[in-house]
């Protein structure tokens, strides 16, 4: 429609998808090496002498009445490892990609169908994000939510067909991969939103190594979908 190089364009949207995944586990692998190092050579513990002969020098700052101090330096912030957090955040991320990488092909049906592709992945990607720092009750409803309603438009595309342009299509390995993806999404929220919110302010680490497991398989699906199968 566009004359636009679709093969081209969606060898080049695989390792964006790959960065965006990469950074995102990369400060969390920072985060595990720097907890370890900590938990070896921590500072010393002070002793009850210890806090009697400083006590007297010890000044209250007004400011600790209202916010509480950052964390020294070189020591590691503390983070929210709920593996539900995880598996909304990644999910989210590679339906992105999907949806990304089936945009040139679905420009033919239509600027509509194109622009719905291309709010989807934007939507998610940003989504992906903003969970990843705080998982506010208002973004996980808003995942839900979201995550519904492209389901339910996927649904309709592939039984009766949309009415802008976009014909009804047969279900291929990519539909299978995102709506699987979604469902995790959908599923990772509402157990979030039933989990206690102590930690859900933290930014997201100090993953187990089922959960990490977990997201290298979901890479390893994106990639192998985007060099072997045509979305």
């Amino acid at each position: 429609m566009l004359g636009l190089p679709t093969p081209g364009l969606h060898l080049m949207l695989v390792p964006l998808g790959v960065a965006g995944l990469t950074a995102l586990l990369l400060p969390l692998l920072r985060q595990a090496q720097l907890t370890r190092r900590t938990a070896s050579g921590g500072p010393e513990i002070e002793t009850e002498h210890d806090r009697r002969e400083t006590a007297p020098h010890r000044r209250v700052r007004p400011e600790r009445l209202t916010a509480p101090e950052a964390p020294p330096s070189g020591r590691p912030v503390d983070r929210d490892p709920a593996p539900w957090r995880a598996i909304a955040v990644f999910s989210s991320l590679a339906a992105a990609v999907v949806h990304a990488e089936a945009l040139p092909g679905h420009l033919d049906a239509g600027l509509p169908v194109g622009v719905l592709f291309l709010a989807a992945a934007l939507w998610q990607g940003v989504w992906a994000f903003q969970v990843s720092r705080s998982a506010t009750e208002a973004r996980m409803i808003a995942g839900i939510l979201g995550s519904v309603v492209l389901l339910g438009l996927w649904l309709v595309s592939r039984t009766i067909g949309l009415p802008f342009g976009l014909a009804r299509a047969e279900v291929g390995a990519h539909d299978v991969a995102a709506v699987a993806w979604q469902v995790c999404v959908v599923l990772g929220c509402v157990v979030g939103l039933r989990a206690s919110p102590l930690n859900h302010h933290k930014p997201l680490g100090r993953l187990g190594l089922r959960t990490t497991a977990w997201i290298l398989l979901s890479a390893a699906v994106l990639a192998l979908l985007s060099f072997t199968v045509a979305p």
